[in-house]
């Protein structure tokens, strides 16, 4: 089924693709009258037209929408699940400016590309590519490629990544700890080239934003999944390799994992919790924890309060005179009470103490 999505749609604020999945689920939720964690993508919608309206018009004023679309009720007839209405509000997100080529992704592959600037992911790797189509490929997932013609996925560069990934943390552990045996180096290697912690730097980057993905896949959460997140990383910095060399790849990946190696190596990394909760959601819900940190005071005694959540519930809080520390004391009071709990998912947690610096 296609929706079609007026090309008179396209002006409400930049929300992600995660933000209007979880906005369209939620008000869906709310319109059916049944519990959140019941609704899905393939929720069948009311045979109800009014409904169906009504449910895009809660989610354009959660998401700022401000224009009105005059074909609404007739595109909502072609519409039979919850995964329908995501779709049509990611394609008003990605369909740019309606010639065909998203708002600031340059590549003319298809509308189907996110609308985010890729000089955000090269800042925040800290390199430029010269070569732009090395990280155009590494950024296509195979659900993307499956709805193109003639276009390559990422796991060639992938399969590359994870060499480069691999030699440049091993160069460092071998020079670095010349008094360390080949099994801490190894169970130090080992920590950093997991797929957990690659999606965890993944989506410490902003990754899945870029990433291009198949609607289906898009509107499924795939932004999220950290299988697609890690992949995605190892294919960017295979790309970074091959635009730059190996040392441009050392340049990327070195400021990424130098203190959780440096942790590994001396064994601080038990302390972890923030690593250990996010392994564990990783394995046990295919999900990765997202955190928001708050800061009160002045400049001069700032203290923040963080909260951690995992599918969408809150399962952690905590206090700290660093982000940092918040984090930590919010990450390390939800993996007691993951590891407590059936489904830690649905509880909120009191909030726990910072570590002493």
């Amino acid at each position: 089924m296609t929706c079609v999505v007026p090309a008179e749609t396209h002006s409400r604020q930049e929300a992600t693709p995660d933000e209007i999945r979880r906005t369209v689920l939620d008000n869906a939720a709310e319109i059916l009258g049944v519990d959140p964690d019941e609704i899905g993508v393939d929720t069948a919608l009311p045979d109800d037209t009014v409904a169906i309206v009504e449910l895009v018009d809660l989610c354009r004023e959660d998401l700022a929408e401000r224009t009105v679309d005059a074909e609404l009720e007739e595109t909502a007839l072609e519409w039979k699940t919850v995964g329908d209405v995501i779709a049509y509000f990611l394609g008003d997100e990605i369909a740019g400016d309606g010639a065909g080529s998203p708002a600031g992704a340059g590549t003319g592959d298809s509308p189907g590309e996110p609308a985010v600037p890729l000089a955000q992911l090269e800042s925040a790797l800290g390199h430029e590519f010269s070569n732009k189509s090395w990280l155009h490929a590494a950024l296509r997932h195979r659900s993307y490629v499956a709805e193109m013609v003639d276009v390559e996925s990422n796991e060639r560069l992938e399969f590359l990544g994870d060499a480069v990934l691999s030699i440049v943390v091993t160069d460092c552990l071998f020079r670095t700890w010349p008094d360390k045996a080949e099994g801490p180096l190894a169970k130090a290697r080992a920590a950093v080239v997991s797929a957990e912690y690659l999606a965890g730097l993944a989506a410490r980057l902003g990754l899945g934003a870029h990433v291009r993905l198949g609607r289906g896949e898009d509107a499924s959460g795939g932004r999220e999944k950290p299988s697609i997140l890690a992949d995605a990383m190892e294919a960017v910095i295979g790309a970074v390799y091959l635009d730059g060399g190996l040392e441009a790849a050392e340049r990327v990946v070195m400021p990424l994992v130098e203190e959780r190696l440096a942790e590994a190596v001396t064994g601080e990394g038990a302390k972890d919790h923030k690593t250990r909760l996010q392994e564990y959601s990783s394995q046990r819900w295919a999900t990765l924890p997202r955190y928001e940190v708050q800061g009160f005071g002045p400049d001069h005694a700032k203290e923040f309060t963080a909260t951690v959540e995992v599918g969408g519930r809150v399962v952690g809080k905590g206090h700290g005179r660093s982000k940092k520390q918040a984090e930590q004391a919010a990450a390390r009071n939800a993996w007691t009470e993951v590891r407590s709990r059936k489904d830690p998912r649905r509880s909120d947690l009191g909030e726990a103490e910072a570590d002493e610096p």
